[in-house]
C-alpha cells in the first residue's frame, strides 16, 4: 500500500503509533506489569517509527490522549510527552500529531484542553515539530473552534471527516461541501482527510475549483480589476490596447492574522 502511494504520489499519515483507549489495547497487554507495559510500548514505537522514518507527513502518536489516558495511568502523568519526544528523534523530519474526535462540533473546556496540551508538550521538547488532528466536525462551531485552536501555533488537519446522513444524502452533501470550504478557507489548516469513500463527481469538482486558475479581465474606468485568489505567489500581465508592449508583476498572497478577511484585499501597484 506505502508503494502505491509513493509511485502515485499520494501522501501517507502514520496512524497511529499509540492508542491511549484501554479498548483498543491488543489482548495481551493487560495482563502486563506497570514495567513490561513500558518495554513493549518503547519497543513498539522504536521498531515502528524506524521503519517508516522518513516516508509520512505526520504522525498520530498517541490517539485521542485528551479522552483517554491508559498509559498515563500505567506510566506516569507525562507518559504521552515522553512518546512525543522519542518519535521525534527517530524521524525528526515529520511532524508529530495530537489526534482527537469531538473537538469542533463540542467547543470549550477541550480546546483549551488541547491548546494546553500542545503548549506542553512544545514547553518541555521545544524542537519538536507539532500538529493537531481533529475527528469529525460539525458546522455551527467549525469556525470559532479552528480560530481557538489556531492559537497553539501549530498546523491543523482534519483527519477523519465525515458527516452524519439522520438528515438525509442531500443535506449531507451539502453540509460536508461547506465544512471543505470553511476549512480549506482556514489559514490555519494544512490537510482535509475524508473518513469515507469518495464520490469522485463532488469532490473532483471541487479540488479542480480550488486548483490555482489563471484568472482574466478587463480593469474598469478607474483601472481597477478585482478576483478571488488563495494564499501563494502570483504573476500578473498587462496589457494595453495602445501599446505594443506588455508590463509584469510578481506579488505573494499571503496568510491574514483572522480568517475572517480575504484576498480581495491584495493591491497591487503597477
Amino acid at each position: 500500500m506505502l508503494a502505491f502511494a509513493k509511485q502515485n504520489g499520494i501522501p501517507v499519515r502514520g496512524h497511529c503509533i499509540f492508542w491511549d483507549s484501554p479498548d483498543y489495547q491488543p489482548k495481551w497487554v493487560p495482563s502486563l506489569s506497570p514495567e513490561e507495559i513500558k518495554d513493549s510500548a518503547y519497543k513498539r514505537l522504536q521498531s515502528v517509527v524506524s521503519r517508516y522514518s522518513g516516508q509520512f507527513v505526520n504522525w498520530d502518536v498517541n490517539n485521542e490522549n485528551l479522552h483517554f489516558q491508559y498509559y498515563e495511568q500505567i506510566l506516569g502523568a507525562n507518559a504521552t510527552d515522553v512518546f512525543f519526544e522519542m518519535a521525534n528523534q527517530l524521524d525528526p523530519s515529520t511532524r508529530m500529531f495530537m489526534n482527537e474526535f469531538n473537538t469542533l462540533e463540542w467547543s470549550g473546556d477541550a480546546l483549551v484542553q488541547y491548546v494546553t496540551k500542545i503548549q506542553e508538550i512544545r514547553n518541555l521538547y521545544p524542537n519538536i515539530p507539532t500538529g493537531i488532528g481533529l475527528e469529525s466536525p460539525n458546522i455551527p462551531c467549525v469556525r470559532a473552534a479552528l480560530d481557538t485552536l489556531a492559537s497553539a501555533g501549530v498546523p491543523i488537519w482534519l483527519t477523519e471527516l465525515d458527516v452524519s446522513v439522520e438528515n438525509g444524502t442531500e443535506l449531507q452533501a451539502s453540509y460536508l461541501e461547506q465544512i471543505l470550504r470553511e476549512a480549506h478557507s482556514h489559514t490555519a489548516v494544512e490537510g482535509i482527510v475524508l473518513w469515507a469513500a469518495r464520490n469522485e463527481t463532488g469532490l473532483d469538482k471541487l479540488i479542480d475549483e480550488w486548483k490555482p486558475q489563471i484568472s482574466e479581465g478587463l480593469t474598469d474606468s478607474y483601472g481597477d480589476f478585482k478576483t478571488l485568489l488563495f494564499h501563494g505567489d502570483y504573476d500578473v500581465t498587462i496589457n494595453h490596447p495602445s501599446m505594443n508592449s506588455t508590463l509584469s508583476r510578481r506579488f505573494e498572497v499571503t496568510a491574514l492574522e483572522t480568517s475572517v478577511q480575504n484576498s480581495e484585499d491584495t493591491v497591487v501597484d503597477v
